[in-house]
């Protein structure tokens, strides 16, 4: 089924306000078929085309080399270390503050070892280190000088950081200054920083905190040849903390689903799509440039909420 046909019957299940699933089929080797109803995965909620990029020129800059993700227990850092590894670095170094997701994304990947679904030469490295921690960043440079560094750490949620601005820039601003300042004084070849859309104009201290790293990174000076870039997104679908598991866990729990104002509009895009826009600005990095992905059109919140609460069997 086509993309745009699989869309056509997803609105018609949801003007119908009849729980919708979706319908998988394996056949397998000795024609037993197997069949699993799923729900409706969040991708297809986008009304476009999931945007797929190119491969060999992220493989270019990752195979054999040390790549080091900060943050990598967040939503988009995990599924950054889910990508790259599939490049077979030679070593893939995990830093984050948070032990637990940091512990539970080494344990996912010593399972995919066993499994023979990653290749056994990649050497894993999981971190404790906290961003603001200078000597701890420059430590951490020296003793395993990466060749790319992805940066993802960051305090994300606006309001939170509404109620504790102070907060949002020790850990935004000068942790991303130590993240960066490291990397250009170790001779690290290529930093790619993850920034957001929120930057654009900033009306929140969130959004402030992200476009200020920004200019710091634009303001270096980078005679050293390495190559720094930003990227920036949209909301995340899925993500931690975005709308989606909102929406769902209000649906579960029989509502309301809260929406802020009936005509907001977001642009949204799926966690894999962020991630693989993250690894092909490494290779398009060279003069602290900021990327942006073109996400089509922006989503009604109002109606992502409607059409959830539907597709749910619900009114």
């Amino acid at each position: 089924v086509t993309d745009e046909r699989k869309q056509e019957i997803l609105d018609l299940c949801t003007s119908t306000s009849i729980p919708t699933k979706i319908m998988h089929i394996f056949v397998g080797n000795d024609e037993s078929n197997h069949i699993s109803f799923e729900d409706i995965d969040i991708k297809d909620l986008l009304n476009r085309p999931s945007i797929d990029l190119k491969v060999d020129q992220i493989g270019s800059y990752l195979t054999n080399k040390v790549v080091c993700v900060t943050g990598a227990g967040g939503s988009i850092g995990s599924e950054l270390c889910r990508q790259i590894i599939h490049f077979n670095p030679s070593k893939l170094i995990m830093v984050d503050i948070n032990e637990n997701a940091l512990y539970m994304l080494k344990q996912e990947f010593l399972v995919m070892k066993r499994k023979r679904q990653m290749n056994d030469s990649i050497q894993l490295e999981s971190l404790i280190v906290s961003i603001r921690e200078r000597e701890e960043i420059y430590k951490l440079m020296r003793n395993y000088k990466p060749d790319v560094v992805y940066h993802a750490a960051a305090h994300k949620h606006v309001p939170l950081m509404e109620d504790r601005p102070t907060e949002a820039i020790r850990n935004n601003i000068f942790g991303t200054k130590n993240v960066i300042d490291a990397c250009c004084d170790c001779g690290i070849s290529r930093f790619i920083m993850i920034s957001t859309d929120k930057a654009v104009n900033p009306t929140n201290v969130m959004g402030a905190t992200k476009r200020m790293t920004e200019m710091y990174m634009q303001s270096r000076n980078t005679k050293g040849g390495i190559h720094m870039a930003a990227v920036r997104f949209g909301n995340v679908l899925g993500s931690n903390g975005s709308v989606i598991p909102i929406f769902k866990e209000q649906i579960k729990n029989g509502g309301p689903v809260t929406v802020t104002h009936k005509d907001i509009k977001r642009y949204f895009m799926t966690i894999p799509e962020a991630a693989q826009l993250v690894l092909q600005a490494g290779y398009y990095a060279n003069e602290r440039e900021i990327f942006v992905l073109d996400m089509g059109k922006p989503v009604r919140i109002w109606d992502l909420a409607d059409k959830m609460i539907r597709l749910a069997g619900l009114v």
